[in-house]
Parts: structure tokens; sequence; C-alpha cells
């Protein structure tokens, strides 16, 4: 595709072989979000709620931990976790690290064990550059964050404004072979939960066996990728005997009740059965119905991401692509006919070139972004970020 979208973009920079757009590998979205509950890249749906520090991500360079720890007040009878922190090693690139603590309604992020301080953006979205230039760390509000690596990984990270969990998720390129609590990447969602040895866990399972293979993640002091602080250490943040309530346990404790009601209530606009009832359990483990919203967000962000995906492929898929570039001024218009999605995907602005995707796309909040790979995807895929604040 060549437009005057391509040649602002190169400009800015500079293509290191073809000098032209090229045919788009889209990123694969997965996470975990509230209680805490998982999406495989895959798209298969399943609940953990480990004590301790494990393995979310695993491939040859790649690496990314996270910290389980008990949300809510607990009970005998009321018993969750959450990702309460996570750290990422990606390659030769700085080591990021973010930190949750709720007694202080603050959140700690670390570069290279090296502690930022974001709260003095005057404006935001604020960004910093690391690597020169090839980490970019985004704060868009007060609780959402973007993280990029210049080799096509992302994350966005969304924070509780009570700063008692917070939801990952991740944007990953198809060429790579995973490992860990988000499975691997072979379109097959039935064979996801995949143990360090590689025995594959039926998909069928029960929560009760899915915590077991969750379990098998688990980090050690020698595999942690974590920072400490003199005072603390890899094993103060491990809890191997503890044992969550799980589902259907929960459900029969309050069924019949005006708790499970009022979570019904709230967690009826979601889509499956499995994410309406993911959302019930973390509302009857905190009797807070404000957890829905973290739900809904984060389900939104992965189906965007995947119909983006779908649509990307689709249009690749296409002799000539099936939109056009106009422009006016600093005004660029991406017009998309033929589009096999409904649902509104973004906005977008490349650097001092507003950037509007019409049609079945809708306005919505624009904001910079920064140095990333040439092709035209990525320019794209990154923009999506700012429309999900």
């Amino acid at each position: 595709m060549t437009s005057t979208l391509c040649g602002n973009y190169f400009r800015k920079r500079p293509p290191s072989t073809t000098g032209k757009c090229e045919n788009p590998t889209p990123p694969r979205p997965a996470g975990g979000n509230c209680d805490p509950h998982f999406t495989t890249l895959d798209s298969f749906n399943y609940t953990f709620n480990g004590y301790g520090e494990y393995t979310l991500i695993q491939t040859t360079d790649l690496q990314v931990q996270v910290r389980l720890e008990p949300v809510g007040a607990e009970s005998a009878s009321n018993r969750a976790t959450a990702i309460m922190a996570f750290a990422i090693k990606n390659a030769n690139f700085s080591t990021v690290q973010f930190e949750l603590f709720p007694s202080l309604n603050t959140t700690e992020i670390r570069v290279n064990s090296r502690l930022l301080d974001l709260d003095q953006a005057p404006i935001l979205p604020s960004t910093n550059n690391f690597d020169n230039d090839q980490l970019l760390l985004t704060k868009s509000n007060l609780t959402i964050y973007k993280i990029t690596f210049a080799n096509n990984i992302s994350f966005i990270i969304h924070i509780r404004e009570q700063y008692d969990f917070l939801n990952i998720l991740a944007l990953l390129p198809p060429h790579l072979q995973y490992q860990g609590l988000l499975g691997n990447m072979d379109m097959n969602r039935t064979n996801d939960l995949v143990f360090p040895n590689g025995t594959i866990l039926d998909s069928d399972s029960s929560e009760q066996t899915i915590f077991e293979f969750g379990e098998s993640w688990r980090t050690t002091e020698q595999t942690s990728i974590f920072y400490y602080l003199s005072n603390d250490k890899h094993a103060n943040h491990q809890n191997a005997t503890y044992r969550p309530t799980f589902t259907q346990e929960l459900f029969q404790k309050h069924q019949n009740t005006s708790r499970f009601t009022t979570a019904e209530e709230s967690c009826y606009h979601l889509k499956s059965t499995v994410t309406q009832r993911q959302c019930i359990y973390d509302i009857l483990i905190t009797n807070d119905a404000t957890m829905s919203e973290m739900h809904t967000n984060f389900q939104s962000n992965i189906q965007e991401w995947k119909e983006f995906a779908e649509f990307v492929e689709f249009q690749s898929q296409l002799t000539t692509p099936d939109f056009a570039v106009i422009t006016t001024n600093d005004e660029v218009t991406i017009l998309m006919s033929t589009i096999p999605i409904a649902t509104p995907l973004a906005t977008m602005i490349s650097e001092g070139v507003n950037v509007t995707a019409v049609n079945q796309l809708s306005t919505h909040s624009t904001a910079p972004i920064g140095h990333y790979n040439n092709r035209l995807f990525l320019v794209l895929s990154t923009l999506l970020f700012f429309y999900y604040i």
C-alpha cells in the first residue's frame, strides 16, 4: 500500500529494507484479570487462584512473571487471589516491574531496578523512553499504562482505582513458541494447559485440577526475575499450601441470597456464560459489585484486538487492499468498506498527523505515538492502545 500515510510514517521512521508498507502480522491478545481469570493466546478461559509468583509467559527470549496475593477480606470460605505485581524480561531490553501497594494507594514501577516517578508528569498521556527509544512506557491516565518494546511485544496494564489488583493484557507476535499460564499459540484452544514437562491437561478438567496445572508454573528463587528490596526475598511471596475457594463451592454458599442476585445483575451484560460466571465469582468473593467494570474493560479489549487481527488478516489476503487513504493538510482519513467486523476500533494519530478510521470504524480520543517497527500494521496496532482508555 502506498499513500501519504506511508510517507509520513517512513519520514519519521525510515524502513530498514523494502521502503514500502508490508503485509501485516497482527499480535494476539492474552492476559489475566481480576481474581485472576486467564485468557490464553488461543482464547481459552480458566481461573487460577494461586498464592505466589508464577510464569505467565515464557519463550526463548521473553519471560513474564506475575505475583498473586490474596484479595479482599479473606475468610475460611472466601479465599481468592489477584495479580499484585509483574515483571517482564524481554530479550536484551531493560526489565520492567510493576508492584502494587494497596495500603499506600500507590504503584511502584521499576526499570532495571530503578524506581520511576511517573506522578510528576504534568500532562497525560506521558511517555518515558528507555534503551534508546527501544522501550516505551506510556501513562495514559491514573490507572492505565502501556509498555511497548521495539520487537513488537506490548502490554496494557489496567490498575484498579483501589490499587488492590491489576489486569495485564499481552499483545504478542504469533511466530514465537510460548509456554506458561497463557498457553501456546497454535489456534487450538483445547491444548493450552501445558505443564512445564510438556504434559497437556484436558481443557474440560475441573477447577481443582486446573489449579494443579497453575501450581506447576510457580517460580523458584533461581528462576525469579523480580527485583526484591534488601529486606525482601522470593520466599516472602510464596504460599504453596494455599487453597482458594473454588467456583462451585462459592456459588453453593451464596445461592438464593441477595449477594448472588446483585452479582448476577452486575455481570449479566457480559457476552459469554464463562465470563459471566467469572464476574459473579469475583463479586461474591469481594462483595464489591464494581468488579464487573474491570471484567467489562478486559473482555472488551480482548475482543477488539481479536477483531482487529481478523480484519488485518482479511485485508492482507486481498490483491488490492479494500481501503483508501485521503489526506487534507495534516488530516489523514482511512476509508474502509468491506470490513468483516462491526465493532468500533479506533481513531489514530501519528506524529503531527491526525489519522481517522471511518465507515465501520468510529471516532475516539487520540494521543501521540512513539517509535515503532516499519510495518504499517504496527502504527495501527500501537495507536489502538489509546482506544482502551
